[in-house]
């Protein structure tokens, strides 16, 4: 099957469209370097791209196909980039994130990675989920959190097929998203309202929860922590999120340290992730809890561990999204 390549301007998107127009590839980040400079974070993009958090997130427009009924997937890439024949710029494992611009400027979270100790890694995502977003214009933001300059490349395609039909959401929607859900300013959690539309037999709630520490060691990395999500002041899920099969992905990770006891750092089990892993989001059925109307959403994590006389201590990356069906998925019918 023959193909067009086509430069969109103003975009700098690069399409690959196959004749029968069942198929589509957009590039939407091409191998794009982040890095942390706070002097000059805009080295490594091209206009019209914006940068932000000193060169660790860039944002980037692109066209996406207008398809009702549509399989997407997504095709990632995280690259080390050399610093010599022997080492990388960045050799350990960095939180990371794809997320969509919504249309007042919040964040609806996509897809969570981590790198690897200084390797490369490739993915493949489902994200047919998000169908009702995933069209037209839309504004993807690309982070790594690296403290190197230069420190990672990102690759984005996201390949698009016709399917006769599907059983993805009609809505959906980012409510909540936070980096940095700590004890010192979250302790009682954090509150959102949310207006739910008329029309959808099932809405659901897409939680990504993952623990991290400032210093690298003890909670709430390595000790999870119990995640609530209140509707209307009512308990609805409690859970702590937790990988506990992280040595299997060692070969992902050829620059995790080796300790005094013949362990290895990516071997160890988290809250929530593997270094060199893609981070498994939670679905929750919050059908007869989030009706039509106004709502109001509570995320709480309880015994975060607080700041220390160093100034070290956990946090929370946090990320809820909503999605809804018109009718009933057969799964659920039964």
């Amino acid at each position: 099957m023959g193909r067009i390549w086509l430069l969109i301007p103003g975009l700098l998107t690069l399409f690959m469209v196959s004749f029968a127009t069942d198929t589509t590839s957009v590039h939407v980040f091409a191998e794009q370097t982040l890095h942390f400079s706070e002097d000059e974070p805009s080295t490594y993009i091209v206009a019209p791209d914006s940068v932000a958090e000193d060169g660790r997130a860039v944002f980037h427009a692109v066209d996406l196909p207008d398809w009702k009924e549509v399989e997407i997937k997504a095709f990632l890439k995280l690259l080390p980039i050399p610093k010599s024949e022997w080492e990388v710029e960045d050799r350990y494992d960095r939180a990371g994130n794809i997320c969509l611009v919504q249309q007042d400027g919040s964040l609806l979270e996509l897809i969570r990675f981590m790198t690897a100790f200084g390797g490369p890694t490739e993915h493949e995502i489902d994200l047919s989920m998000y169908r009702a977003v995933l069209q037209e214009t839309q504004t993807f933001r690309v982070f790594v959190d690296t403290w190197g300059r230069p420190g990672w490349k990102v690759d984005l395609v996201l390949k698009y097929k016709r399917v006769d039909a599907t059983e993805a959401p009609d809505w959906s929607t980012g409510i909540f998203f936070e980096e940095a859900f700590n004890q010192q300013e979250m302790a009682d959690g954090v509150e959102v309202t949310i207006e739910i539309p008329e029309n959808l037999a099932r809405v659901a709630m897409v939680y990504t929860s993952t623990g991290h520490c400032s210093d690298g060691r003890g909670a709430d990395e390595f000790i999870s922590k119990p995640n609530i999500i209140k509707v209307d002041d009512i308990a609805v899920e409690r859970l702590h999120p937790w990988r506990d099969d992280c040595r299997q992905y060692r070969d992902r990770n050829p620059y995790t340290g080796k300790w005094s006891n013949d362990t290895w750092s990516s071997d160890y089990s988290r809250s929530g992730w593997c270094p060199g892993t893609v981070v498994k989001s939670i679905e929750i059925d919050l059908t007869d809890h989030l009706t039509t109307g106004t709502h109001k959403v509570r995320f709480i994590v309880e015994n975060m561990r607080p700041e220390d006389e160093d100034g070290n201590y956990g946090f929370w990356r946090i990320s809820a999204n909503l999605v809804g069906w018109e009718e009933y998925p057969e799964l659920w019918k039964n």
